[in-house]
């Protein structure tokens, strides 16, 4: 999947910053600017084959292995609900919708991975899962990623495995 974005999508996340954070990691209103290392970091995903820059959406679905016309009939369709401030397909909240529509065009590749379950199902000190009076709901136990318990609207990017410390310990 990609991410894509637009020339002025890219001068507002610098100027203004993001409208969305990542718990006290990256905290909203951030600015993308020199001191992100906005441009050298792009520059090194383009290099290593995971973003890519265009000054056409054609251009942009050539350099990506995209079908030019889904991409440009899904761009059209995504503008549309930029235009009516509602999301027909995702119900993206309307602050959230930005139109993709400036040259150049930008897209970030990224992959589904598991990193963590922030929430998950709530368990007690023995792993049993537990109902929302705290009561072990009998023969159902929780590990991994599944259980909850330790994390709320944050979570410690730079050790991952992190979520699970807690059962370990």
């Amino acid at each position: 999947m990609f991410v894509l974005y637009d020339e002025d999508t890219k001068n507002y996340m610098v100027d203004h910053g993001i409208d969305v954070g990542v718990g006290v990691m990256v905290p909203v209103a951030t600015k993308l600017t020199k001191l992100t290392k906005l441009e050298e970091h792009f520059a090194k995903g383009e290099a290593a084959g995971k973003a890519f820059r265009a000054n056409s959406i054609k251009e942009l679905a050539q350099k990506t292995g995209m079908d030019y016309q889904t991409l440009k009939d899904n761009i059209e369709r995504y503008n549309q609900f930029c235009n009516v401030s509602h999301d027909e397909d995702f119900v993206k909240d309307a602050r959230y919708l930005r139109p993709v529509a400036k040259a150049p065009f930008y897209a970030v590749k990224s992959v589904a991975t598991s990193l963590g379950t922030l929430g998950g199902v709530k368990v007690n000190e023995k792993l049993q899962a537990v109902d929302d009076k705290n009561v072990p709901v009998s023969g159902l136990y929780v590990i991994g990623n599944d259980a909850g318990g330790m994390y709320g609207d944050s979570y410690d990017l730079v050790m991952a495995g992190s979520t699970v410390g807690f059962a370990i310990n």
